[in-house]
């Protein structure tokens, strides 16, 4: 099955940028487009990829970027690969995104062994091939229940939090935001309201790293993909062959 590219996320959620965005002399945002590759390995439903999908877009509006979505074929050798290399040195060379122009995330059940019992995904930072963020799907399903929190959201918050990881280029945590090693319920209720993301600090971290990076794009380099006639549910439903 072909890839599918999708150029914007629920109904035009990524189309404003917030005020922190940089400018062009013509007085226009600059957004950058970052290429993520996804492999829904756990047959995900097409609604709840939809909502995570937006709030992965809402997270990384005010870092100036906009996610373009690819969905990886999910028999493909890459959603199976992960490259566990050491870091060399002391300097963090983030290079996954160094070497491919998209980064590959795979959501999963029963690939949280060894991980701390809190732990809803996990990334490879430094990872020159394979995924470099895994999502649990089932320790959100549990999570989900037990906290009754949507699905969908938790999704979007949690791939949101690996692929700061990856941008960040670092598996540190924070003391505050999305960045946090563990959520507690006023953390849930955040990110039910749309509050929870990245400090201005990790924001402007993720923006100037994003103006280097060949996993995100310039802004007129996507255009060209965006005119695909699909919604963005139509487009995870054929993804998905539903």
């Amino acid at each position: 099955m072909k890839a599918l590219w999708i150029a914007s996320l629920a109904l035009g959620i990524l189309a404003a940028a917030s005020g922190q965005t940089s400018s062009t002399p013509g007085g226009k945002a600059t957004e950058r487009q970052l290429h993520v590759r996804l492999y829904n390995l756990s047959s995900v439903r097409p609604t709840a990829l939809r909502d995570a999908a937006a709030e992965v877009g809402r997270i990384f509006r005010p870092s100036s970027i906009n996610v373009i979505w690819e969905m990886g074929v999910a028999h493909a050798d890459e959603a199976f690969t992960t490259d566990q290399s050491p870091i060399v040195g002391t300097n963090h060379q983030k290079h996954d995104v160094a070497v491919r122009s998209y980064i590959a995330v795979r959501i999963g059940r029963g690939m949280a062994k060894g991980t701390p019992s809190v732990a809803l995904g996990s990334s490879l930072p430094d990872a020159r091939y394979g995924v470099s963020a895994t999502i649990f799907h089932d320790r959100i399903e549990s999570l989900c229940s037990s906290a009754q929190v949507d699905f969908g959201v938790m999704l979007g918050h949690v791939i949101a939090h690996e692929l700061g990881h990856v941008l960040l280029g670092s598996g540190e945590h924070a003391s505050e935001g999305i960045m946090r090693t563990s959520w507690g319920m006023a953390d849930f209720e955040q990110a039910a309201r749309g509050h929870l993301g990245f400090t201005a600090r990790q924001a402007a971290a993720i923006r100037d790293y994003a103006r280097r990076s060949p996993a995100a794009r310039d802004e007129r380099e996507s255009t060209r993909l965006a005119d695909t006639g699909f919604t963005t549910s139509e487009l995870f439903k054929n993804a998905l062959g539903r």
